[in-house]
């Protein structure tokens, strides 16, 4: 849309004089942004929290036409936080390494190294459909922020209706995080400080086997 300002004239300043005395102000609808104009706008601007600046752009016709402040999204910006989720998801990949390397290398404890390794894994998998409902909602948040974008100066009511269904999403995802998914976390964080403690014993073992070698040899 054209950006009016101070000093415009014609159909578009006559129409804006319009929205905005219908919002309170009590303009002449002339056609022609003069200083009252001007100070209508910036009056109006600050009612429903947009930068004061006297110019009707985007923002303030939006706000303007639905008569009080645009919604706002309250959910966080989704892109970013499904990335910060995928380094969760990578911990499953690394406790299977992780047991990969306790079934090759480590012998002494190895039982435990095994056993604690594999509860880790298993409340990690145990919470595969909750990750993928967790990534399944998130998806469809994007997708209703993206439209809620376009929709925002357009028609601010859908806008609020998408903004309220991303909230709602939100929580659902939220809810699925501090129930199951964290308590597996914590299960499998509480598993793998018993495999490292378990590890730390097959290592001094090692190093008491690699001096009793050398003791004997040095015997010979």
């Amino acid at each position: 849309m054209k950006y009016l300002k101070k000093g415009e004239k014609g159909n578009d300043t006559k129409a804006a004089q319009k929205l905005l005395n219908k919002n309170g102000a009590k303009l002449k609808e002339d056609g022609i942004f003069g200083p009252v104009t001007d100070a209508a706008t910036r009056k109006f601007q600050k009612k429903v929290k947009l930068k004061p600046d006297g110019i009707i752009g985007p923002l303030t016709m939006g706000a303007l036409k639905y008569g009080k402040p645009l919604p706002e999204m309250q959910t966080e910006d989704y892109v970013k936080f499904l990335a910060r989720l995928k380094q969760g998801r990578k911990d499953n990949a690394d406790i299977l390494f992780l047991k990969s390397v306790a079934q090759s290398t480590l012998r002494y404890e190895a039982d435990k190294v095994m056993e604690a390794v594999s509860e880790a894994y298993e409340k990690y998998n145990a919470s595969d459909k909750l990750w993928k409902d967790v990534f399944e909602s998130g998806n469809a948040v994007i997708v209703k922020q993206k439209q809620f974008e376009k929709l925002r100066t357009s028609d601010p009511a859908a806008a609020e209706k998408l903004a309220k269904e991303c909230a709602a999403l939100d929580s659902k995802i939220q809810a699925l995080g501090k129930n199951e998914i964290a308590a597996n976390r914590k299960k499998a964080g509480d598993a793998l400080d018993r495999a490292n403690k378990a590890m730390d014993k097959a290592v001094k073992a090692v190093e008491n086997c690699k001096k009793a070698v050398k003791a004997e040899k040095a015997s010979w």
